[in-house]
């Protein structure tokens, strides 16, 4: 019984990083804010060179809700630095069951949003992803790649061992 009480208050958070897109940041927040499956939304402001940092701050619809945080970094190392400053706080601060890291300039329904914490609770995978499909809704050949080994490498440094590889059918890519 107490394994259930506490597993069931751990928290799905969604970590954002901004970097001079209020724009998209604003756009998707309010689109995801009521999602069903995000306990916690958190955005960091990656030092922005733009207004992005005033502008957060005085969004009433952001920052009047409990269900999302916004953290401004005084810094700017990268991408991976941000989200890290994003994951750090989340983990000191909540009972984390999930973290998604996410780009503000994506659409992402509720329904996949949804498949994706599912995956993610079957604990048998460790990080899940979506795609985006072709047009007509088959799935990118290019979309995850093989670990190379040397001899893969050394290959592909060759015009014809590449072209000999693609009439053959042999890829670098998993099917």
């Amino acid at each position: 019984q107490l394994f259930y009480w506490k597993e069931r208050w751990r928290m799905n958070i969604v970590v954002i990083l901004n970097y001079n897109d209020i724009e998209n940041t604003q756009h998707f927040v309010e689109k995801i804010k009521n999602y069903k499956y995000i306990d916690k939304i958190i955005i960091v402001d990656n030092n922005s060179t733009d207004d992005s940092k005033d502008i957060l701050s005085k969004m009433s619809s952001l920052t009047q809700n409990d269900k999302i945080e916004i953290l401004y970094n005084e810094n700017n190392f990268g991408y991976a630095s941000g989200n890290n400053m994003d994951l750090k706080y989340a983990n000191e601060k909540y009972n984390v069951k999930n973290f998604i890291i996410s780009n503000p300039d994506i659409e992402i329904s509720e329904e996949s949003f949804s498949k994706i914490i599912n995956k993610l609770n079957q604990k048998k995978y460790a990080a899940v992803s979506g795609l985006v499909l072709n047009p007509d809704n088959s799935i990118p050949r290019n979309f995850s790649w093989k670990l190379p080994k040397y001899r893969d490498i050394l290959i592909e440094t060759f015009i014809t061992t590449t072209l000999l590889f693609q009439k053959l059918g042999i890829s670098r890519f998993y099917n």
